[in-house]
Protein backbone atom coordinates (compact mmCIF):
# COMPACT_ATOMS: atom_id res chain seq x y z
CA UNK A 1 0.00 0.00 0.00
CA UNK A 2 2.82 2.42 0.53
CA UNK A 3 3.02 2.77 -3.80
CA UNK A 4 -0.68 3.57 -3.54
CA UNK A 5 -0.26 6.11 -0.60
CA UNK A 6 2.81 7.87 -2.54
CA UNK A 7 0.49 8.13 -5.34
CA UNK A 8 -2.28 10.21 -3.64
CA UNK A 9 -0.02 12.29 -1.47
CA UNK A 10 1.44 13.15 -4.95
CA UNK A 11 -1.56 13.90 -6.92
CA UNK A 12 -3.06 16.07 -4.31
CA UNK A 13 0.41 17.93 -3.93
CA UNK A 14 -0.42 18.71 -7.75
CA UNK A 15 -4.35 19.03 -7.50
CA UNK A 16 -4.26 22.42 -9.31
CA UNK A 17 -2.03 20.99 -12.21
CA UNK A 18 -4.41 17.72 -12.29
CA UNK A 19 -7.69 20.47 -12.33
CA UNK A 20 -5.70 22.23 -15.50
CA UNK A 21 -5.18 19.24 -17.03
CA UNK A 22 -8.68 17.80 -16.79
CA UNK A 23 -10.13 21.33 -18.75
CA UNK A 24 -7.47 21.18 -21.25
CA UNK A 25 -8.07 17.51 -22.19
CA UNK A 26 -11.70 18.49 -22.38
CA UNK A 27 -11.81 21.36 -24.36
CA UNK A 28 -8.98 19.90 -26.70
CA UNK A 29 -11.95 17.15 -27.04
CA UNK A 30 -14.35 18.89 -28.54
CA UNK A 31 -11.94 22.05 -30.37
CA UNK A 32 -13.41 22.54 -33.58
CA UNK A 33 -15.72 19.78 -33.17
CA UNK A 34 -18.95 20.83 -35.41
CA UNK A 35 -21.47 18.88 -32.80
CA UNK A 36 -19.29 19.75 -29.93
CA UNK A 37 -20.75 18.33 -26.34
CA UNK A 38 -23.93 16.83 -28.29
CA UNK A 39 -20.91 13.99 -29.53
CA UNK A 40 -21.31 13.07 -25.66
CA UNK A 41 -24.75 12.23 -26.34
CA UNK A 42 -25.23 11.08 -30.18
CA UNK A 43 -22.97 8.54 -29.78
CA UNK A 44 -24.41 6.45 -27.20
CA UNK A 45 -28.35 7.27 -28.38
CA UNK A 46 -27.43 5.80 -31.91
CA UNK A 47 -26.17 3.01 -30.69
CA UNK A 48 -28.43 2.16 -28.02
CA UNK A 49 -30.65 2.29 -31.44
CA UNK A 50 -28.95 0.23 -33.45
CA UNK A 51 -28.86 -2.37 -30.34
CA UNK A 52 -32.39 -1.97 -30.23
CA UNK A 53 -32.68 -2.03 -33.88
CA UNK A 54 -31.20 -5.20 -34.12
CA UNK A 55 -32.02 -7.12 -31.17
CA UNK A 56 -35.98 -6.03 -30.85
CA UNK A 57 -37.07 -5.33 -34.60
CA UNK A 58 -34.88 -7.87 -36.84
CA UNK A 59 -34.43 -10.33 -34.30
CA UNK A 60 -37.02 -11.36 -31.09
CA UNK A 61 -35.03 -9.90 -27.66
CA UNK A 62 -35.74 -10.95 -24.62
CA UNK A 63 -38.48 -10.47 -22.98
CA UNK A 64 -38.10 -8.75 -19.71
CA UNK A 65 -40.96 -6.23 -19.57
CA UNK A 66 -38.82 -3.22 -19.75
CA UNK A 67 -38.97 -1.04 -22.80
CA UNK A 68 -35.18 -2.39 -24.60
CA UNK A 69 -34.33 1.18 -25.35
CA UNK A 70 -34.21 1.94 -21.67
CA UNK A 71 -32.14 -0.90 -20.75
CA UNK A 72 -29.88 -0.77 -24.11
CA UNK A 73 -29.37 3.31 -22.73
CA UNK A 74 -28.79 2.95 -19.09
CA UNK A 75 -25.81 -0.13 -19.42
CA UNK A 76 -24.35 2.34 -22.30
CA UNK A 77 -24.26 4.81 -20.13
CA UNK A 78 -22.39 3.28 -17.13
CA UNK A 79 -20.36 1.14 -19.81
CA UNK A 80 -19.27 4.36 -22.31
CA UNK A 81 -17.38 6.07 -18.60
CA UNK A 82 -15.55 3.03 -18.69
CA UNK A 83 -14.82 2.79 -22.72
CA UNK A 84 -14.25 6.82 -22.69
CA UNK A 85 -11.73 6.93 -20.40
CA UNK A 86 -10.02 3.64 -21.48
CA UNK A 87 -9.67 5.27 -25.09
CA UNK A 88 -7.91 9.04 -24.06
CA UNK A 89 -6.56 7.34 -21.23
CA UNK A 90 -4.50 5.14 -23.21
CA UNK A 91 -2.54 8.06 -25.04
CA UNK A 92 -2.33 10.39 -22.40
CA UNK A 93 1.71 9.95 -21.31
CA UNK A 94 2.72 9.35 -25.42
CA UNK A 95 0.32 12.74 -26.05
CA UNK A 96 1.73 14.33 -23.69
CA UNK A 97 5.27 13.31 -24.57
CA UNK A 98 6.45 17.13 -25.35
CA UNK A 99 4.95 18.86 -21.76
CA UNK A 100 6.81 15.56 -20.14
CA UNK A 101 10.43 16.50 -21.55
CA UNK A 102 10.41 19.82 -20.94
CA UNK A 103 8.70 20.00 -16.98
CA UNK A 104 8.75 18.40 -14.19
CA UNK A 105 5.47 17.08 -13.49
CA UNK A 106 3.97 13.70 -11.99
CA UNK A 107 3.50 11.50 -14.71
CA UNK A 108 0.46 9.75 -12.94
CA UNK A 109 -1.54 13.20 -13.54
CA UNK A 110 -1.76 12.52 -17.30
CA UNK A 111 -4.00 9.23 -16.89
CA UNK A 112 -5.77 10.48 -13.98
CA UNK A 113 -6.75 13.56 -15.79
CA UNK A 114 -8.13 11.53 -18.90
CA UNK A 115 -10.04 9.69 -16.26
CA UNK A 116 -11.63 12.73 -15.00
CA UNK A 117 -12.60 13.80 -17.86
CA UNK A 118 -14.87 11.15 -19.22
CA UNK A 119 -16.99 12.38 -16.47
CA UNK A 120 -18.20 15.61 -18.33
CA UNK A 121 -19.16 12.58 -21.49
CA UNK A 122 -21.22 11.05 -18.34
CA UNK A 123 -22.49 14.37 -17.31
CA UNK A 124 -23.88 15.37 -20.53
CA UNK A 125 -24.82 11.87 -21.77
CA UNK A 126 -27.38 11.84 -18.19
CA UNK A 127 -29.42 14.06 -20.11
CA UNK A 128 -30.60 11.65 -22.14
CA UNK A 129 -30.92 8.99 -19.93
CA UNK A 130 -33.32 11.21 -17.60
CA UNK A 131 -35.34 11.87 -20.88
CA UNK A 132 -35.65 8.13 -21.39
CA UNK A 133 -36.39 7.40 -17.82
CA UNK A 134 -39.09 10.39 -17.35
CA UNK A 135 -40.73 8.98 -21.16
CA UNK A 136 -41.02 5.38 -20.04
CA UNK A 137 -41.34 6.47 -16.08
CA UNK A 138 -44.07 3.43 -16.02
CA UNK A 139 -40.85 1.12 -16.22
CA UNK A 140 -38.90 2.50 -13.63
CA UNK A 141 -39.06 2.16 -10.02
CA UNK A 142 -38.17 5.51 -8.00
CA UNK A 143 -36.61 5.01 -4.40
CA UNK A 144 -33.47 5.22 -2.29
CA UNK A 145 -31.93 2.57 -3.84
CA UNK A 146 -30.91 5.34 -6.41
CA UNK A 147 -27.75 6.35 -3.94
CA UNK A 148 -25.98 3.02 -4.54
CA UNK A 149 -25.64 4.00 -8.46
CA UNK A 150 -22.82 6.78 -7.47
CA UNK A 151 -20.89 4.05 -5.73
CA UNK A 152 -20.97 2.03 -8.78
CA UNK A 153 -19.69 4.58 -11.04
CA UNK A 154 -16.84 5.66 -8.67
CA UNK A 155 -15.81 1.94 -8.41
CA UNK A 156 -15.95 1.89 -11.82
CA UNK A 157 -13.56 4.89 -11.99
CA UNK A 158 -11.02 3.10 -9.25
CA UNK A 159 -11.36 0.37 -11.79
CA UNK A 160 -10.74 2.50 -14.95
CA UNK A 161 -7.63 4.22 -13.57
CA UNK A 162 -5.95 0.86 -12.80
CA UNK A 163 -6.86 -0.35 -16.45
CA UNK A 164 -5.47 3.08 -17.99
CA UNK A 165 -2.35 3.26 -16.42
CA UNK A 166 -0.77 0.14 -17.17
CA UNK A 167 -2.25 1.10 -20.97
CA UNK A 168 -0.79 4.32 -20.77
CA UNK A 169 2.27 3.10 -19.90
CA UNK A 170 2.70 0.24 -22.56
CA UNK A 171 1.48 2.63 -25.08
CA UNK A 172 4.70 4.21 -24.36
CA UNK A 173 6.60 1.85 -26.18
CA UNK A 174 3.74 -0.33 -27.99
CA UNK A 175 2.27 2.48 -29.52
CA UNK A 176 -0.09 0.52 -31.45
CA UNK A 177 -2.00 0.28 -28.12
CA UNK A 178 -3.44 3.83 -29.13
CA UNK A 179 -5.86 1.54 -31.88
CA UNK A 180 -6.02 -1.78 -29.50
CA UNK A 181 -7.69 0.00 -27.17
CA UNK A 182 -11.26 0.83 -29.04
CA UNK A 183 -11.05 -2.74 -30.16
CA UNK A 184 -10.92 -3.90 -26.98
CA UNK A 185 -13.74 -1.39 -25.42
CA UNK A 186 -16.11 -3.20 -28.61
CA UNK A 187 -15.39 -6.58 -27.01
CA UNK A 188 -15.88 -5.85 -23.81
CA UNK A 189 -19.45 -4.25 -24.53
CA UNK A 190 -20.19 -7.74 -24.99
CA UNK A 191 -19.01 -8.95 -21.86
CA UNK A 192 -21.14 -6.47 -19.54
CA UNK A 193 -24.81 -6.54 -19.23
CA UNK A 194 -25.88 -3.88 -21.69
CA UNK A 195 -27.60 -6.01 -24.52
CA UNK A 196 -29.17 -8.21 -22.05
CA UNK A 197 -29.56 -8.55 -18.43
CA UNK A 198 -28.62 -10.76 -15.43
CA UNK A 199 -31.18 -12.67 -14.05
CA UNK A 200 -32.34 -12.29 -10.69
CA UNK A 201 -30.38 -15.13 -9.31
CA UNK A 202 -27.00 -15.84 -10.70
CA UNK A 203 -26.69 -19.70 -11.21
CA UNK A 204 -24.26 -22.02 -12.87
CA UNK A 205 -22.08 -19.64 -15.50
CA UNK A 206 -23.40 -16.02 -14.24
CA UNK A 207 -21.41 -16.73 -11.11
CA UNK A 208 -18.72 -17.00 -13.06
CA UNK A 209 -19.60 -13.95 -15.22
CA UNK A 210 -20.32 -11.66 -12.24
CA UNK A 211 -16.37 -12.29 -11.00
CA UNK A 212 -15.69 -9.25 -13.92
CA UNK A 213 -16.17 -6.41 -11.39
CA UNK A 214 -17.16 -4.01 -14.37
CA UNK A 215 -20.04 -6.33 -14.98
CA UNK A 216 -20.97 -5.95 -11.49
CA UNK A 217 -21.01 -2.19 -11.81
CA UNK A 218 -22.88 -2.04 -14.65
CA UNK A 219 -25.62 -4.32 -13.08
CA UNK A 220 -25.97 -2.72 -10.03
CA UNK A 221 -25.80 0.99 -11.39
CA UNK A 222 -28.82 -0.44 -14.13
CA UNK A 223 -30.55 -2.30 -10.36
CA UNK A 224 -30.44 0.97 -9.06
CA UNK A 225 -31.83 3.60 -11.60
CA UNK A 226 -34.18 1.18 -13.06
CA UNK A 227 -35.59 -1.31 -10.59
CA UNK A 228 -34.88 0.59 -7.36
CA UNK A 229 -33.14 -2.60 -6.06
CA UNK A 230 -29.53 -2.83 -4.01
CA UNK A 231 -26.32 -3.78 -5.45
CA UNK A 232 -25.62 -8.58 -5.62
CA UNK A 233 -23.75 -7.17 -2.48
CA UNK A 234 -21.13 -10.43 -2.46
CA UNK A 235 -19.85 -9.74 -5.96
CA UNK A 236 -20.28 -5.71 -5.48
CA UNK A 237 -18.33 -5.90 -2.58
CA UNK A 238 -15.77 -8.59 -4.48
CA UNK A 239 -15.85 -5.86 -7.21
CA UNK A 240 -15.13 -2.90 -5.27
CA UNK A 241 -11.85 -5.10 -3.60
CA UNK A 242 -10.58 -6.18 -7.08
CA UNK A 243 -10.63 -2.91 -8.30
CA UNK A 244 -8.56 -1.82 -5.74
CA UNK A 245 -5.69 -4.17 -5.33
CA UNK A 246 -5.84 -3.73 -9.05
CA UNK A 247 -5.54 0.15 -8.54
CA UNK A 248 -2.46 -0.83 -5.99
CA UNK A 249 -1.05 -3.32 -9.03
CA UNK A 250 -0.83 -0.19 -11.78
CA UNK A 251 0.85 2.08 -9.49
CA UNK A 252 3.59 -0.24 -8.78
CA UNK A 253 3.73 -0.83 -12.52
CA UNK A 254 3.26 2.86 -13.62
CA UNK A 255 5.82 3.65 -11.12
CA UNK A 256 8.61 1.27 -12.33
CA UNK A 257 7.93 2.18 -16.01
CA UNK A 258 7.58 6.38 -15.86
CA UNK A 259 11.69 6.52 -15.19
CA UNK A 260 11.78 4.98 -18.98
CA UNK A 261 9.49 7.66 -20.35
CA UNK A 262 11.43 10.58 -21.01
CA UNK A 263 14.14 8.37 -22.72
CA UNK A 264 11.36 6.75 -24.74
CA UNK A 265 9.53 9.65 -25.79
Amino acid sequence: MVTLTHYVRDIWRHRDLVRSLVWRDFCTRYKQAVLGFGWAVLYPIALAAILWLAFEVLQQGPTTGKPRLLVYYCGLHAFNLFASGVIYGTISVVANGGLLTRVRVPTEAFPLSAVLSSLFDYVFASAALVGLMVWYRSHVVVGLNWVWAPLAITGQLVLTLAVVQVLAAACVIARDLRYGAPILCQLLLFLVPVIYEVPAVARGAWRWYLLNPLAVYVDCYRRALLDNMPPRWSYFLLAWAVSLVCLWISCRLFANARNKFADVL
